[in-house]
């Protein structure tokens, strides 16, 4: 596999959360070779979920005006957070990132006194690409852990630390791509009033990418180093127990791979991913009240447009991996606020109108506040 197919599994597996501009246009011809929009949009996938867990989360904690409340973030999955669509045409796994919705504000006065929080997000997404002659398809996994401290009663901040693996089969090859990374993220959030709040988050990963092609009789190894950050600015409106949410924001992605040779001599000269996505969503929450907690079924459809998308990539004699700027990500979940401090969250959703491509993701979080 060819350094455009390193880049193009890359660029999709960081897709999964991102913004921007495609950086190397690939125009390769040959039957066992993965174009860099295939390889980098495996990547960006996967980059789009972490970046958008964290980026849902930290807004949840201070979507009701006050940051770190345990009664102030119940979260929501927002899977389609960081679909970006890559040269390929494909979409970021919906970055499952969690929309909150408020939680029972007359829960217990004391949550609202909770000035720490530490949570776990972990979500699994399966990608189609079905392209005449140039199909491949496979699975991104993200595990996440965080902690977050309330500076004051509007501004919350913490760290996330996530963990990835892709796994996808290059049919138009023969061949397959795994890859790992290990991503460190602080990230944080301001609360402009009642219905306004703003987070921003921004990291770093260390990634390893694993290839083979022809049948898995070739193959070859690299590293990339991963830097993205996102921004969003969110509202909410509440009337009664219902509660509808806004939000606008974009995500940049920018990885660094370096070259490397494969068993077979062949060398592979060092790539880059460089992606970015603007996106809009709108969400919804009914919150019933229990006596253990709250009880909130919701969700959310999420427009996407991808600045700058590369074009369609040929990847042997008769296939080409197909291209397009604009999707849409719809959504369900379920959120459990309980009464003891601890927040649980259940949710799926699947990424529709894009060519030829289709994503699928379940994510569950935890959130204790103390």
């Amino acid at each position: 596999m060819n350094k455009k197919a390193v880049a193009g599994i890359a660029f999709i597996a960081v897709t999964m959360g991102s913004s921007a501009s495609w950086a190397n246009r690939v125009e390769v011809s040959t039957p066992c070779s993965a174009p860099e929009s295939t390889v980098g949009s495996k990547t960006t996938k996967a980059a789009a979920v972490m970046s958008g867990l964290i980026s849902d989360h930290v807004s949840g904690q201070v979507s009701s005006g006050s940051a770190g409340s345990a009664s102030s973030d119940t979260t929501t999955p927002n899977f389609g957070v960081a679909a970006q669509a890559n040269s390929c045409g494909e979409t970021p796994a919906p970055a499952p990132v969690p929309t909150l919705t408020d939680t029972d504000q007359a829960a217990s006065s004391k949550k609202s006194n909770n000035e720490n929080g530490v949570w776990v997000a972990d979500s699994y997404s399966w990608m189609f690409k079905d392209d005449p002659n140039a199909k491949f398809h496979g699975q991104v996994a993200n595990s996440i852990v965080g902690f977050d401290h309330k500076l004051n009663n509007a501004t919350v901040a913490g760290v996330a630390l996530g963990y990835e693996h892709y796994n996808f089969k290059t049919d138009y090859n023969g061949g397959t791509v795994l890859g790992h990374n290990w991503t460190v993220a602080p990230y944080v959030g301001y609360a402009v009033n009642e219905w306004l709040s703003l987070d921003a988050t921004a990291g770093h990963g260390w990634v390893s990418y694993d290839y083979t092609r022809t049948n898995d009789s070739i193959s070859g190894s690299t590293t990339a180093s991963r830097w993205f950050g996102s921004a969003d600015i969110n509202a909410k409106e509440r009337f009664d127990d219902f509660v509808l949410r806004g939000s606008v924001g974009y995500l940049k992605i920018f990885e660094d791979q370096k070259g490397y040779t494969e068993t077979d001599g062949t060398n592979n000269d060092k790539s880059q991913v460089n992606l970015g996505q603007g996106r809009v969503t709108v969400a919804g929450s009914y919150e019933l009240k229990e006596s253990w907690g709250t009880y909130s079924p919701n969700g959310f459809i999420r427009y996407e447009y991808d600045f700058n998308a590369p074009p369609s990539s040929t990847v042997s004699t008769t296939g080409v991996v197909s291209s397009n700027r604009m999707g849409a990500t719809f959504g369900l979940g379920s959120d459990f606020i309980l009464n003891d401090g601890w927040k649980l969250g259940f949710s799926g959703s699947a990424e529709e109108f894009r060519r030829n491509s289709s994503l699928y993701t379940l994510m569950g979080t935890a959130r204790y506040s103390f």
